[in-house]
């Protein structure tokens, strides 16, 4: 009778053990997933904001002022491109602002 009560105790705690491991497994993955995710989002953006520079600088060239109310869309982004005509960068230069909304 012992020896039953010793298994059925013995067969709780190894399920017991079993789904916490499970638990902490389901987590670890929660977390990967979202890591990811942030990942990908990120590196949307900075492809975004690359592909944003590149149509303001081909702008630049044609003689065209880039910014102003049109914006961009690229893969469901939007990209503000804003230029600064007034010599207010480094060194005297025009600044070029670009913005993702992620």
């Amino acid at each position: 009778m012992i020896k039953k009560g010793f298994v059925l105790v013995t067969v709780f705690v190894i399920l017991i053990v079993i789904s916490l491991l499970a638990l902490a497994a389901i987590n670890l993955m929660r977390q990967q997933a979202h890591l990811t995710e942030h990942a990908i989002r990120r590196n949307k953006g900075l492809l975004a904001a690359q592909a944003g520079l590149v149509y303001a600088l081909e702008e630049l060239k044609e003689g065209n002022d880039p910014s102003g109310s049109d914006v961009l869309n690229i893969n469901g982004l939007n990209i503000d491109i804003f230029w600064v005509n007034d010599n207010s960068g480094p060194g005297g230069t025009d600044p070029l602002r670009i913005t993702v909304n992620n």
